[in-house]
């Protein structure tokens, strides 16, 4: 990188070296609560799969059980443009709510938190925020998967 930047800037002074090692916290909050964040994380990532193979088996189960619906409609003369246009609303539909429930319920338990427990029980939570745009790409992942699964469903 520093071969880079001074071929980039010959007229700048190429004194400095660089070096990158790993950060490692060794001091404060993160160096105790770093297994209990390891933890949380693992816990997390296995309740999300647990919520998505419901998901899953919800979308399936209805799939399933509207197989007389969609026959019904198709005799009716619903092209097969129109049924599938009617299926990804509804998925785009539950994909906003599922994708934005997840923040308001952190914006829920946040200030349940605060209450039930005074004391800063995290180290910089009572500064934190949600990210829009973190919010944004959450909700995007949530609609797109969404629409895939719709997508699945349907063949």
């Amino acid at each position: 990188m520093a071969a880079r930047l001074a071929a980039e800037y010959p007229t700048e002074p190429t004194a400095a070296t660089t070096a990158a090692a790993p950060c490692r916290c060794t001091s404060g909050w993160c160096a105790t609560s770093g297994r209990t964040l390891i933890v949380l994380l693992g816990a997390v990532s296995f309740v999300l799969l647990i919520a998505c193979v419901n998901v899953a088996n919800l979308l399936l189960a209805r799939a399933q059980s509207r197989t007389r619906e969609v026959a019904v409609r198709a005799a009716l003369g619903a092209g097969r443009t129109r049924l599938v246009r009617q299926f990804l609303a509804e998925s785009i539909l539950l994909g906003l709510l599922g994708g934005t429930a997840g923040p308001r319920r952190r914006v829920l338990v946040h200030a349940g938190a605060g209450r039930a427990r005074p004391g800063d029980a995290f180290p910089g939570s009572r500064t934190s925020a949600i990210d829009l745009r973190v919010l944004a790409f959450t909700i995007a992942i949530a609609v797109g998967d969404q629409r895939r699964c719709s997508a699945s469903c349907r063949r």
